[in-house]
């Protein structure tokens, strides 16, 4: 047994039954700092036995399970890896055409089924339908394995799909994205399957493939759902059709092709009915409950009530207090035997810290400029209506560029410049950019694409950096937890930065319309008794609200609304400014970050099984008997 000492916690790999004939194993070495020591054993020919105590929970893994030693001649290149690889893809896919499609075009949604004010409830549904089941899908995948955990997901996308499409009110809408939202949580998973499924060293590649494949979507996804309103008698509905022929087919392949170790090769001799009563039901619960509190109050407010309602205040504190309660429980764990939803040794490895902050700022302007940057483009640019969807290419285009262009670099340029110098440069140009854009006025329509672009691609350049290094900083029994915590904090920041954005921006807005509008209409011979219906209605920003203005005149309402558009600007300026706070926290905890780059080997930490594989790893143990399920 060779035994390692990571993080102040005890990591172990117990090797048994080695033939006399078989080579030494090799081990990785990983930083001090690393939540586990990656173990491969590249030449090894006989049954292996392997137990691995990470501090967090503790496998017996049959070594039939690990890919490195017993991948079989081209099997990279077999039809079942390559039909897992398809569905993954797909179900990367239906990350964009559930959410991303429907969400540009909620307003035609509305007019269609509705009216009804209930649809801003749409994208809060699916945050957090998101962000709380996440973690879930993480940490029960690492213990009970990820086959049926990803093929519920995406069922769960198909019912939420044909209930959306056929939809005939905002209610069945909402209930729809309740299943979206589920679904999405298990989409996000999407790196975690296929990252444990090939090498270490390539991973940054196959994920820029990935991105690759989605990025039509990406790129494309707000001038498309505008494309399927004008263009086709199905309209809107045409975006969750899409979304139930990608969830689909994703299905299919995953149920015939996708095996990855299940719960016996997870856990030689034990049960899954103790596994079973070891889960960390007390820490879920609070885990659930403090998020949906927390982030229902944060989307509520100045959309569904003011932020001064009792209904905002109560759900916030409600959920920080018990989030605190779960941090207290989850730090003291008072039950010996029961797994941590989310140990505390997590939070004091250095690299995966540092990753969590500098990359949660990503994910937070990432967040509030799916909402915001429409809403700029709107006010200060043009209000025609496909050409805010090619306005918003910008963003989502140059996102999934950075990734596409990340993904790349992680191996061929790993030597002449580290992963954590590369993710220092993105975290860098994403907070310069995005503050420069404070610099925009309603005149600099082509500033504000370029430097939108330049930190969208800043951010997806880090975020795709992010994919590839959290894995690296656990072992391989964690990698859901490590990814799914990490998603559900970024989620929850997100939102709160979007709510701070919101805020702020609508709170300029009361100080800077008043002051432009009022010195346009002097200039414009406006009477001074009118000025305050002129303001009420820029306030509004339609020609009804216009026309009830005393005096009014064309000449007047053009003056008017240019003056409005330059208070906007200016509120738009100070939300930018405000970003340069995030992005700095960004930028010095991606100093932290140590160098990684030794951690890029040849490992497969999970492998594909056939029936007969799964069978011979079974007996491998105990005398060829089966291990208890």
């Amino acid at each position: 047994m060779a035994d390692e000492k990571t993080m102040g916690h005890q990591v172990e790999y117990a090797v048994e039954s080695v033939p006399a004939a078989a080579p030494n194993n090799n081990h990785a070495a990983a930083a001090d700092e690393d939540l586990a020591t990656i173990a491969t054993h590249p030449t090894s020919t006989g049954p292996v036995d392997r137990t691995v105590t990470t501090g967090t929970t503790h496998f017996n893994i049959a070594s039939g399970a690990v890919g490195t030693d017993n991948l079989p001649p081209g099997y990279f290149y077999s039809l079942r890896f390559l039909a897992v690889m398809v569905a993954v893809t797909l179900m990367n896919i239906s990350l964009y055409v559930g959410y991303v499609l429907p969400i540009n075009v909620l307003s035609i949604i509305n007019e269609d089924i509705g009216p009804s004010t209930d649809i801003v409830l749409v994208p809060i549904v699916k945050t957090l339908g998101q962000g709380v089941v996440v973690l879930l899908v993480g940490r029960l995948g690492d213990i009970f394995g990820r086959r049926w955990f990803v093929i519920g997901g995406q069922m769960a996308g198909v019912i939420g799909a044909i209930m959306a499409a056929t939809s005939k009110n905002i209610n069945t809408l909402l209930g729809s994205t309740a299943f979206v939202g589920v679904a999405g949580a298990v989409q996000l998973s999407f790196s975690i399957v296929l990252q444990e499924l090939v090498p270490y060293k390539h991973r940054g590649f196959v994920m820029a493939i990935q991105f690759i494949m989605s990025f039509p979507f990406g790129c494309f996804g707000p001038v498309m759902a505008r494309s399927l309103v004008v263009h086709t008698a199905l309209s809107w509905r045409w975006c969750y059709y899409m979304n139930l022929i990608t969830c689909g087919v994703s299905v299919v392949l995953f149920v015939i092709f996708y095996h990855p170790p299940s719960y016996g090769l997870l856990h030689q001799g034990s049960s899954m009915r103790r596994e079973l009563r070891r889960l960390d039901y007390v820490g879920v619960l609070l885990y659930i409950g403090g998020l949906l509190m927390l982030m229902l109050g944060i989307t509520w407010g100045g959309s569904v009530h003011p932020w001064s309602s009792a209904y905002v205040i109560g759900t916030i504190v409600g959920g920080i207090v018990t989030i605190i309660i779960f941090a207290v429980y989850e730090t003291w764990h008072p039950f010996a035997n029961v797994h941590a939803l989310v140990p505390i040794k997590i939070l004091k490895n250095r690299n995966y810290l540092a990753l969590l902050f500098s990359t949660s700022v990503a994910t937070m302007i990432y967040n509030s400029m799916n909402v915001l940057w429409p809403k700029l483009v709107q006010t200060l640019f043009t209000t025609d209506v496909m050409r805010i969807g090619w306005y918003s290419i910008a963003l989502g285009g140059s996102v999934a560029f950075g990734q596409i262009v990340s993904g790349i670099m992680v191996r061929p340029f790993g030597r002449p410049l580290k992963l954590h110098w590369q993710i220092r440069i993105g975290c860098m140009g994403m907070c310069a950019f995005m503050a420069a854009m404070a610099a925009i006025t309603v005149n600099s329509g082509g500033l504000a694409i370029a430097l939108m672009a330049l930190s969208a691609f800043s951010l997806g350049f880090v975020e795709l950096l992010a994919i590839v290094m959290v894995p690296l900083t656990c072992s391989a029994d964690d990698i859901g937890l490590a990814c799914g915590f990490q998603i559900s904090c970024r989620n929850v920041l997100g939102t709160i930065a979007t709510a701070i954005y919101s805020t702020v921006y609508a709170n300029r807005n009361l100080v800077n319309i008043p002051v432009e509008v009022t010195k346009a209409a002097e200039a414009a011979g406006l009477s001074s008794s009118a000025i305050p219906a002129a303001i009420k209605a820029a306030e509004t920003g339609t020609a009804a609200a216009y026309a009830k203005v005393p005096g009014m005149t064309a000449s007047i309402q053009a003056a008017l609304m240019k003056a409005t558009a330059v208070a906007q600007s200016h509120s738009f300026r100070t939300m930018f400014l405000i970003s340069l706070a995030f992005g700095l926290t960004s930028v010095a905890a991606s100093f932290f970050i140590t160098d990684m780059d030794h951690l890029l080997t040849n490992h497969v930490s999970r492998k594909l099984l056939t029936a007969q594989d799964e069978k011979l790893a079974r007996a491998e143990t105990a005398g060829g008997k089966d291990i208890e399920q």
